[in-house]
């Protein structure tokens, strides 16, 4: 559930607990340097995974480094209905072209997908 307050604010609880009170900066420079970090340490990243959608900054940031392609796992239905409320932050990473949602246990997709990853974040 998202709760708007005193702008620009949002509260973003999940089972009913407070995971965090989010502003543009609190909320930009940890999921921003989950994905900056290991993407610039990379060579030449092209396939990342993203597991755990949350914001979907962390997706938005990867999303926007030139030839990336991003798998975003979300085991949770409601987070991804909930990101759409942050795409003025995400940088639209729901509808991103190379950003892929995917709504599904990480363990069990990583056990079964055959899919090969040059950088894997862990939301």
């Amino acid at each position: 559930m998202i709760m708007n307050s005193a702008a620009p604010r949002r509260r973003l609880m999940s089972n009913t607990s407070d995971i965090r009170v989010l502003g543009y900066e609190p909320l930009l420079a940890p999921a921003t340097l989950l994905a900056e970090l290991p993407l610039r340490v990379h060579a030449a990243p092209r396939q990342v995974l993203v597991i755990g959608l949350g914001t979907g900054v962390t997706a938005g940031v990867a999303a926007g480094h030139p030839g990336v392609q991003v798998e975003c796992l979300e085991i949770d239905p409601s987070v991804v209905e909930a990101a759409a409320f942050f795409n003025d932050v995400n940088n639209g990473a729901l509808n991103h072209p190379s950003v892929r949602i995917v709504e599904a246990d990480a363990r069990t997709w990583l056990a079964h997908s055959k899919a090969q990853y040059d950088v894997i974040i862990s939301e």
